[in-house]
């Protein structure tokens, strides 16, 4: 929450983008939608949570022109 109102972003207009089960809690923990890059270290992660499971990062050009 700190960095939303750092950067004066609008919860509703945040992406988070990570790469762990840890930072996926804490854009939950913050409501704020949360795309995560799969890979050999999530591979065993619960991402269940998350808004995104993507493959690449090129992918979050689609997410985010909706």
């Amino acid at each position: 929450m700190a960095g939303l109102k750092r950067f004066g972003a609008p919860q509703d207009e945040t992406l988070v983008v990570e790469d762990s089960s840890r930072g996926l809690a804490s854009a939950v923990a913050a409501g704020i939608d949360c795309a995560v890059v799969r890979n050999s270290f999530t591979a065993t992660q619960d991402l269940s949570r998350a808004t995104h499971r993507i493959d690449a990062l090129a992918e979050l050009a689609s997410i985010v022109r909706g």
